[in-house]
């Protein structure tokens, strides 16, 4: 049977994998998981072992040097199985790219315990001032000798309740909008981090979330992750990371399908003309998001409303590769 995606073997080996541990691990615990809202350390211990976090961190790192696809492909799997988890994938994999491009090595020395699941991560940056305008963040850091001292509160946040480490968005430059931003390790065991309760959520209930608050945290030196004022470009880049990629991924699929004689085939010239129309909304909104000069998208929604966009084209268009 002819590979869905066109993968090589490689990645057809770790869908088998991932499959197989969906089916014999994740499914049968899932709906206890939601009922009970509980962390599943214990799976995400085996996941590990397996390899399924930080798909794309080199192996010199500590991870299994993956691409793109691959880390589409596992996340669509765990998905199948149950949501939370596939959550917690995608988390590790927002944070071992923000230690592989702008992790010192020293910093990058923890990589194989989040990949382990040893060290459990949080990414910090919603506010209440501040949900889908990340401009907005009113959390601060500032300089105290050689190191700094953290006071905020952010709210909604995956791991929240459980996790070892934060990388926390924070203000370092109050006047210079997005351009005064910067990513702070936190070890949220320290002195001055205090946890919100858990919040009870409709779905996905095992991704726990609530609120993280800082009083006067001192962070050393150390601390500051990649180029100060840097930080609000850094973590949106590592969001677009997957929707942009992934988008050209299944752009050339549906080419290829309208090709080979399937369905698309009878409407190969509208399938070609959808496609071309994303990768430009794309592009706009990661250069919104990446701060460059003379990008005319609106703000944060415009980006948001052409990749909800997007995903309705991609979901048209594979719904008829999957009826054609």
């Amino acid at each position: 049977m002819e590979s869905a995606m066109f993968l090589n073997e490689m990645q057809e080996e770790v869908r088998e994998t991932t499959r197989s541990f969906v089916d014999n691990v994740i499914r049968p615990a899932a709906e206890a998981l939601d009922r009970e809202e509980r962390f599943p350390a214990e799976i995400y211990e085996e996941m590990g072992k397996l390899g399924l976090f930080g798909i794309a961190v080199p192996e010199e790192l500590g991870g299994p040097g993956f691409d793109t696809l691959t880390y589409a492909v596992v996340m669509e799997e765990l998905s199948r199985g149950y949501a939370s988890v596939a959550d917690q994938c995608g988390l590790v994999e927002l944070i071992s790219t923000l230690l592989v491009r702008h992790g010192t090595p020293e910093q990058q020395k923890m990589l194989p315990d989040i990949l382990s699941m040893k060290r459990k991560v949080a990414y910090c940056i919603t506010e209440p001032e501040a949900g889908t305008d990340v401009s907005g963040i009113r959390t601060t850091a500032v300089r105290d000798g050689d190191g700094w001292v953290l006071n905020g509160g952010k709210i909604w946040i995956h791991n929240a309740p459980v996790a070892d480490t934060g990388f926390v968005l924070a203000r370092t430059d109050k006047e210079a909008g997005n351009r005064g931003m910067s990513i702070f390790i936190v070890d949220l065991h320290a002195k001055g981090v205090e946890r919100g309760p858990k919040e009870h959520k409709m779905g996905q209930r095992a991704s726990q979330v609530g609120a993280l608050d800082f009083s006067d945290v001192r962070l050393g030196s150390d601390a500051l992750l990649g180029e100060m004022n840097r930080g609000f470009h850094m973590m949106m880049s590592v969001l677009d990371k997957g929707a942009r990629r992934h988008c050209g991924t299944r752009c050339r699929y549906c080419s290829g399908r309208a090709r080979s004689g399937c369905g698309l085939r009878r409407n190969a010239q509208a399938v070609r003309q959808a496609y071309l129309r994303v990768p430009g909304r794309a592009v706009a909104a990661g250069r919104y998001g990446q701060g460059h000069r003379g990008c005319t998208a609106s703000g944060p929604f415009s980006g948001y409303e052409d990749r909800s966009r997007t995903g309705r084209h991609a979901l048209m268009l594979h719904g008829q590769v999957l009826c054609g």
